[in-house]
């Protein structure tokens, strides 16, 4: 949600100080240059929906899998999956790394 609405602050404190994001050609580290880079991000009317989510917490770690849908007008546009490590940092459950790989694209008209 934050990350649509271009809310940079908000989407980089889910994040870990030194958090990362890898996906779609980027490799971000540390909440400072993860705000940076979504303050140069337009808001939008896309929306990403993750859905089934399997997570697995070991202590003060966890692992989360889902698949993301990215929504434009209602319609899937394209898909991915998200592979999350959280840690859980004073008492709050933050983004250590994300990861998202995009699904290959078809070509038009094959199933």
């Amino acid at each position: 949600m934050y990350f649509d609405q271009g809310a940079a602050q908000e989407w980089a404190q889910l994040y870990a100080e030194d958090g990362e994001f890898i996906g779609s050609g980027q490799r971000i580290n540390g909440r400072e240059t993860l705000e940076a880079f979504l303050a140069g991000v337009p808001a939008s009317t896309t929306h990403r929906v993750t859905v089934n989510h399997v997570i697995d917490i070991d202590g003060d770690r966890a692992l989360c899998r889902s698949s993301v849908l990215l929504l434009d007008n209602g319609v899937i546009v394209s898909s991915g999956r998200t592979v999350d490590k959280f840690a859980h940092i004073d008492g709050v459950w933050r983004i250590a790394r994300r990861s998202f790989d995009a699904d290959p694209t078809r070509p038009e008209g094959s199933r």
